[in-house]
């Protein structure tokens, strides 16, 4: 399990950027990024290739202007993953796409709007490609 400790700070859990990669069986939970930082996508996993399989991405957050809450991605694979119950400003809460491949995961959405509030989930994307 890599998580982000109970300290308000932004962190990212994993970024995957090597066409080699292969990351495999970890729980990426807490991550935190918000639009005060320059990178404030992807706060579960910001994916720009390699392999991600056998994961879990639950319960990370991007509020404010932070774009998925779970997973960015712009090339690589996440195969047979779960993204679950992470929270960003729209575009998307699970997993915001602009390349790459996603096979076979579970996707659910978040619960929560850009300033962390409690939603209903309705209006709320999962996946977002774009």
């Amino acid at each position: 399990i890599l998580r982000r400790g109970t300290t308000p700070s932004n962190l990212r859990i994993m970024m995957v950027g090597a066409s080699n990669a292969w990351v495999s069986g970890f729980t990426l939970s807490n991550g935190y990024v918000t639009a005060a930082d320059n990178y404030a996508i992807g706060a579960g996993l910001y994916l720009l290739s390699g392999w991600v399989e056998n994961c879990r991405i639950v319960g990370n957050n991007a509020p404010g202007n932070g774009v998925a809450g779970g997973v960015w991605m712009a090339g690589g694979v996440l195969a047979a993953s779960e993204v679950l119950y992470n929270s960003g400003w729209i575009p998307a809460n699970g997993i915001y796409m602009t390349g790459g491949l996603i096979s076979r995961c579970r996707i659910a959405a978040g619960d929560t709007d850009r300033h962390g509030k409690p939603t209903t989930g309705e209006g709320r994307r999962r996946l977002r490609i774009g």
